[in-house]
């Protein structure tokens, strides 16, 4: 039997690469393990992969409210469970498949 689609259900599809880009975005720039290594503010985290702060901001807390990363007052940390597989300093890190999910998502984005 055919899926039945409706307006929602095709947004709901093309939405999808949002939480994608922001968790390959966030491996790429190995946020997980710096952040599993000493929590930090944003604009900390920002100075150290030198990166601009307010879209360092943004992305965290993008991550926080997809509860991969939890924030205490300015302060942002790792949860135990991502920290397993989101770092590089863990044997049950998943980063590399992760980094080529990343990879493929890119070079999908270019398709037409």
């Amino acid at each position: 039997m055919s899926r039945p689609w409706s307006a929602d259900t095709l947004m709901e599809a093309v939405r999808g690469y949002g939480q994608a880009c922001l968790i390959t975005a966030a491996a790429d720039l190995d946020l997980f393990t710096a952040l599993a290594r000493r929590p930090a503010p944003a604009g900390d985290l920002a100075a150290a992969i030198q990166a601009d702060p307010r879209a360092t901001e943004v992305l965290l807390d993008a991550l926080a409210a997809l509860e991969l990363l939890v924030k205490r007052g300015d302060t942002y940390e790792v949860p135990p469970d991502v920290a397993g597989l989101l770092t590089e300093d863990t044997p049950t890190n998943i980063l590399p498949a992760i980094r080529h999910h990343g990879n493929c998502l890119r070079r999908w984005a270019q398709l037409a």
